[in-house]
C-alpha cells in the first residue's frame, strides 16, 4: 500500500482467518477497498488506485459513500476510485448463504433473535455464520510490530470463547477474523464519524465463496441518527455484487432490542457490551461500569429485569451508577435521551432524572466540539 498524500498510514493491512476458514477465504481487493476508503477521504489522499481486479459495484457504492461523508463533514472531499486492475462483476454464489456481525452487543444478539424467530434454521435468510471480530480496539495492534498485542489476544480469546460456544448452540458456524485494520484509522474522531463501520464489514468481503449477504446491526433511529461511521444511509454502500450488506432493524428502537433479550435468557447471559475490552479480574465478558455497560443496566432496569444477568455483574442499577454514566457522543447522546424516556415510563424517576441530565450534557459537549474554534483549540493544543 502507498500513501501519495502528507498522511502516512501503514504500508500492509492485513486479514488473519486461520484454521479451517482458509479455505473459504479469499484475500480479495474488495476487502482491501472497503477497509481503506474511508481513510482516504479523511487524510485527503488524491486518488485511491486498486491494482487488482474489483467489483464495479462495489467501485460505485464507495463513491456513494464518500458524496454521504462530504455531506456530514467539510474535511472529506470525494476522491477519485480507480480499479486499474479491471473490473470483476461478482455474482453471489448458490445457495445462498447469510452470516451476521455478532459481537454480543445489544444490537447484534436483537438481530440474531429477530432473525431466528423468522426464519427456519434451513431458510436462506436464517444466519449460518457469525463474524467475531479482533483487532477493532485501537490497543489491540502493536503499531511498531504491526502484531497483536499479546495480552490483547489472550483477552479477546477468553471473552470471546463463551460467545463462540453460544454461537454454535444458535446454529451459527463462528468466523473469527483478526486484522490490523483499525491503524488505517489515524484518530478516535475518523474511527466513529467515518470508518467504524467499513472497517468491520471489509472482513465480509474475504468470503464471497462462502456468504452471500452480511447482517450488520444498527442503532435503531434509522435514517435520522446522527452523522456516524455506521449508519443506515453509510452501510449498504460497502456491499459488493457478491455480498450484500444488509442493515439490521434500523427502525426498531433500543428499548424494544432490550425487551427481547429480556425474554431470551441466553442472549441476556451472551452480552458483551463493554467498552473496555479486557477481561476483569473475576473472568465476566463486562466490566460493568463503562458507558455501554451502564447504559444497558439501565435500559434493562427500565424493563424490570431483576435482577439483571450475571454477564453485567446482576444486582440492580442504583442512582450512584446512573451518575456515573457519560454519554459521548451524539450518537450516545440520542440514545441516552430514549434511555431517560424509558426509565421514566416505568416508574424509576430517581434514575431518569440522572440520565436526562447526562443526556443533556452529551448534546452540549458534541455541538461545542462541532465548532470550528473548538476544533482550532483542539488542533493547537496538539490533541
Amino acid at each position: 500500500m502507498r500513501w501519495e498524500g502528507p498522511w502516512r498510514g501503514p504500508e500492509r493491512v492485513w486479514f488473519d482467518v486461520g484454521g479451517d476458514l482458509a479455505a473459504d477465504a479469499d484475500a480479495r481487493a474488495e476487502a482491501f477497498l472497503v477497509a481503506v476508503a474511508p481513510t482516504a477521504v479523511w487524510v485527503g489522499e488524491p486518488r485511491v488506485v486498486v491494482e487488482a481486479p474489483v467489483c464495479p459495484r462495489l467501485v460505485e457504492g464507495v463513491r456513494d459513500a464518500m458524496r454521504v461523508l462530504s455531506t456530514w463533514w467539510p474535511r472529506c472531499v470525494p476522491v477519485p476510485v480507480e480499479p486499474a486492475g479491471g473490473r470483476d462483476a461478482l455474482r453471489p454464489r448458490l445457495p445462498r448463504r447469510a452470516a451476521v456481525f455478532l459481537s454480543g452487543g445489544v444490537d447484534s444478539l436483537s438481530l440474531l433473535r429477530a432473525n431466528r424467530l423468522a426464519h427456519p434454521l434451513d431458510h436462506p435468510a436464517s444466519f449460518a455464520d457469525g463474524v467475531l471480530l479482533f483487532g477493532w480496539h485501537e490497543a489491540d495492534v502493536d503499531p511498531t510490530t504491526d502484531a497483536p498485542r499479546p495480552e490483547r489476544l489472550a483477552a479477546f480469546e477468553a471473552t470471546h470463547a463463551r460467545l463462540r460456544a453460544f454461537a454454535r448452540a444458535q446454529g451459527l458456524d463462528p468466523l473469527v477474523v483478526r486484522t490490523n485494520a483499525r491503524r488505517l484509522h489515524p484518530d478516535h474522531a475518523m474511527s466513529v464519524g467515518v470508518g467504524f463501520g467499513a472497517g468491520m464489514l471489509a472482513a465480509a468481503h474475504l468470503f464471497p465463496r462462502r456468504l452471500t449477504e452480511v447482517g450488520y446491526a444498527s442503532s435503531g433511529l434509522g435514517p435520522s441518527a446522527p452523522p456516524h461511521g455506521s449508519h443506515p444511509l453509510l452501510d449498504p454502500c460497502w456491499s459488493s455484487g457478491a455480498v450484500e450488506v444488509l442493515v439490521g432493524e434500523p427502525f426498531t428502537p433500543r428499548e424494544e432490542k432490550l425487551a427481547r433479550l429480556a425474554a431470551w435468557r441466553d442472549g441476556l447471559e451472551a452480552l458483551h457490551v463493554c467498552l473496555l475490552h479486557d477481561l476483569p479480574p473475576d473472568g465476566r465478558a463486562n466490566c460493568g461500569r463503562c458507558e455501554k455497560c451502564l447504559r444497558t443496566r439501565l435500559g434493562l432496569a427500565a424493563l424490570g429485569v431483576a435482577p439483571l444477568p450475571a454477564s453485567l455483574g446482576g444486582g440492580s442499577v442504583t442512582v450512584e451508577q446512573a451518575e456515573a454514566f457519560r454519554p459521548s457522543g451524539p450518537l450516545q447522546a440520542a440514545l441516552a435521551r430514549d434511555l431517560a424516556d424509558a426509565l421514566a415510563r416505568a416508574g424509576r424517576h430517581d434514575l431518569a432524572v440522572v440520565v436526562a441530565r447526562k443526556a443533556a450534557a452529551a448534546h452540549r459537549r458534541s455541538r461545542r466540539r462541532g465548532r470550528w474554534w473548538y476544533r482550532a483549540w483542539r488542533r493547537l493544543r496538539g490533541r
